[in-house]
């Protein structure tokens, strides 16, 4: 399985930087320890419906969405960069990719239930 994170390399314009991330994934430690606890917390779920509050680029989705490849995940962020980056990301995979969102987590209408929701690293305002 890829790493946590590789998916960024996709959109990455420095080739070193994309080798790295192929390899690699991302290298901040942070993003590895919280998905490594979400991943714990979920040992034997099936879900078929992922949402995932305040998703930034999408790294945690992407990774949920390669364990689980028959889920429907969704991902919200209000910043909409973010949400541009994870959508290019996305574009540019092959298979069942993430949808995102841009939008306040208060404000964001969603149909129907979750099987699973994930937050991580969402600061409030």
């Amino acid at each position: 399985m890829p790493p946590l994170g590789s998916e960024r390399a996709v959109v990455e314009s420095r080739p070193l930087h994309s080798l790295l991330l192929q390899l690699m994934g991302w290298r901040q430690l942070g993003p590895r320890l919280r998905y490594w606890h979400v991943q714990r917390s979920i040992p034997g779920a099936r879900p078929t419906r992922i949402f995932e509050a305040g998703c930034g680029w999408g790294q945690n989705l992407f990774a949920l969405q390669r364990r689980f490849a028959e889920a429907d995940c969704l991902g919200a962020d209000r910043d909409g960069a973010m949400i541009e980056l994870a959508r290019r990301i996305a574009s540019h995979l092959p298979g069942r990719q993430p949808r995102f969102l841009v939008g306040d987590l208060q404000a964001v209408s969603l149909e129907g239930s979750f099987d699973l929701i994930v937050m991580s690293d969402v600061l409030e305002s």
